[in-house]
């Protein structure tokens, strides 16, 4: 929060399906951020400012949440295919892109939920948008060079942006490794003592 402009780090990112999601930044050897999603409750540590943001993953948060950055947001994002479960979905043609919007059922109306735009050359996600209940738009990312990892397409630049608290997270990744076996304490949460 105390942020003005860019801040920069380096760090770790672990991912697993489903939903789960650990992220840890660093600056000069200390942690300035650890984020943790385990797919149904996600948390946001600031060490320097002693405090830990948590909630529920499926749970509507409020617009008035002092936490900026949501793990679980990050997740889904990664998991985009989990999007269309349980939903209804329709496809627009463009002459460089597909557009696939998801559809979610409330009583009688359908509401928007996400939308997906895909590269008709490459057949990469670019850009994927996630709505809140209002239909207000809830986060925005875009995904870039995309590499061939292990037969899989992996982009190595995702930018994530929240409307709400205007908050834009760019993840530039390397050293990417596909179907690491990872341990399961590794999207434990452990609160600090301090925190």
């Amino acid at each position: 929060p105390g942020i003005n402009g860019e801040f920069r780090c380096k760090g770790v990112v672990r991912f697993q399906k489903p939903g789960k999601i650990r992220v840890i930044g660093s600056k000069l050897a200390r942690t300035v951020f650890d984020m943790l999603s385990d797919g149904e409750n996600y948390w946001f540590y600031l060490p320097k400012e002693k405090v830990v943001y948590k909630g529920k993953c499926n749970v509507t948060r409020n617009s008035n949440t002092k936490a900026y950055i949501f793990p679980n947001d990050i997740a889904a994002l990664l998991e985009y295919d989990r999007l269309f479960e349980g939903r209804h979905s329709y496809m627009e043609t463009w002459p460089a892109f597909w557009l696939v919007h998801i559809l979610e059922q409330r009583s009688e109306e359908f509401v928007p939920y996400g939308r997906l735009s895909v590269n008709r050359i490459d057949n990469t996600v670019t850009e994927l948008t996630m709505f809140k209940p209002d239909s207000f738009v809830r986060v925005q990312a875009s995904f870039h060079d995309y590499a061939e990892i292990n037969g899989q397409s992996i982009p190595k630049a995702v930018q994530i942006h929240w409307p709400d608290t205007n908050t834009t997270l760019t993840l530039n990744l390397n050293n990417i490794i596909v179907n690491e076996p990872l341990k399961p304490e590794i999207f434990r949460f452990k609160k600090p003592k301090r925190a």
